[in-house]
């Protein structure tokens, strides 16, 4: 399933009964707006999880 970044809407979906790798073309600028919408990278802390990648 690949959804837009900005809206939430469905781009494409693979069938329902099996595996199966999908794609779509996505506008780049609109990741860049999306990341600065949600910018859940600022709030990461690694640190809170280091033993699990341990």
């Amino acid at each position: 399933m690949v959804i837009h970044p900005l809206g939430g809407e469905i781009l494409v979906t693979g069938p329902p009964d099996k595996e199966e790798v999908v794609g779509a073309e996505i506008d780049l600028d609109e990741v860049v707006e999306a990341r600065k919408r949600i910018p859940y990278w600022r709030d990461r802390r690694p640190s809170q999880y280091t033993e699990l990648l341990d």
